[in-house]
Order: structure tokens, then sequence, then C-alpha cells
């Protein structure tokens, strides 16, 4: 009992149903399996958009993370990333090298409220 008001963790799970993850115990059983299976699905759903589109914008992985963050291809890659996934905008941030999470959530609430995101498509990124 002191040991928890302690803050320390147990040296055992309680049964066998408890993993280890993190510094916390977290059931991976039912529900949590399930959200487990669907982010790896989301995740790598995102992996061939983002490959989809660097493909079809001609880029490479360098040219992703060189261009600025405020790129219409880059927001064109978000736009499609939030509408096609269920990726939470920071890990969209991350995946497509937009900066903050607040420079991607402006991005893509400005993108959808001027219809940038109808098209889904930045043509004038196209490399010459």
């Amino acid at each position: 009992m002191a040991n928890r008001r302690l803050g320390r963790r147990r040296k055992t799970p309680p049964n066998n149903s408890w993993k280890w993850h993190d510094t916390a115990f977290s059931r991976i059983t039912g529900v949590g399996l399930e959200l487990f299976y669907h982010r790896q699905a989301a995740q790598a759903k995102a992996d061939r958009l983002v490959a989809e589109e660097r493909l079809r914008l001609g880029w490479s992985a360098e040219d992703l993370v060189r261009r600025p963050k405020k790129d219409p291809g880059k927001l064109a890659i978000a736009v499609r990333l939030r509408r096609e996934t269920t990726l939470r905008i920071k890990d969209i941030t991350a995946r497509v090298h937009l900066g903050t999470y607040n420079t991607t959530n402006a991005g893509l609430h400005r993108a959808t409220k001027e219809g940038f995101a109808s098209c889904g498509r930045a043509e004038t990124t196209m490399r010459k």
C-alpha cells in the first residue's frame, strides 16, 4: 500500500491479461486490442497515401522535409490524410513535416473553408 502512495509501480502485473506499457499497465484485450490494430491500419494507410501524393507531386522524402511548412502541396497531403484516415492532427503534422500542431490545424481549417479540400490537389506545386 505504501508503494502505491509513493508512486512506485508493482514489480509484477496483477494477472496474465495485463501487459507492461511504458510506466503504466494497459489491458490489451477486447476494445484495447481493436484500437491497437485500428491505429496500425490507419498508420499503414497514411504511409501509403503520403507515398502516393509524393509520387504524384514528383517529390522525394527529402523534398517533403525541405519544403516550407505552408507549402500548398504539403497542405494537400494533410487534407487528404485528414479526410481519408482517422489519424490525429499531431500525427499528420509529424508525418508531413508541417511544423506544429497549431500550424497544421489552422492550415487544415483554412483549406477546408476556402474549398481547397474539395479538389485535394495542389497543381501549382508540381516540379518543373
